[in-house]
């Protein structure tokens, strides 16, 4: 667990709720509506983090959710 600044958590969890509010986070600033801990900065340098490989990540996020949840709704039984 992170002592000081923002956890990985939160910057990951922003980022995927903001997929679906439909504004970006330059317009989320423009119309103070932007209420987050941390930076634009912060937040960049967390998306183009050399260490995170978003590739593998997404796509073992894909394959949870496709043999998790759609599966099940696609099951014969």
């Amino acid at each position: 667990m992170k002592e000081k600044g923002v956890s990985s958590v939160s910057l990951l969890r922003y980022k995927l709720s903001n997929i679906f509010v439909g504004r970006s986070m330059y317009m989320q600033q423009r119309t103070g509506s932007f209420k987050e801990a941390f930076s634009k900065n912060t937040f960049y340098r967390f998306l183009n983090s050399s260490k995170t490989n978003w590739l593998r990540f997404t796509s073992l996020l894909a394959a949870d959710i496709v043999n998790h949840d759609i599966r099940d709704l696609t099951d014969p039984e």
